[in-house]
């Protein structure tokens, strides 16, 4: 599994990508895994509370994980997540 970063979350985990070779069962789960891999800050950036933040855009093969299964979407081996700040401005 392949895990990419974009943008601020990029600046955060100081990667633009991470391979894991046992991934997580699901989004949830691998959003723990990122957590305690990269801390505090991390935390800050993709969770509100227990959950995924409405602030971060993840992908699981191009898909967006809020228009299916949400934190609940399964992974397997062979997926690439992409996970991205929401980005504002004018």
């Amino acid at each position: 599994m392949v895990i990419r970063f974009f943008a601020g979350l990029r600046e955060i985990t100081r990667a633009d990508q991470l391979r894991l070779t046992d991934p997580p069962a699901d989004v949830a789960a691998l959003v723990q895994v990122l957590v305690e891999h990269y801390g505090k800050p991390l935390r800050g950036a993709i969770m509100s509370g227990e959950g995924l933040s409405d602030a971060v855009v993840v992908l699981v093969n191009g898909h967006n994980i809020r228009l299916s299964a949400g934190a609940d979407t399964p992974l397997s081996a062979d997926d690439e997540v992409a996970l991205f700040p929401m980005v504002s401005g004018g």
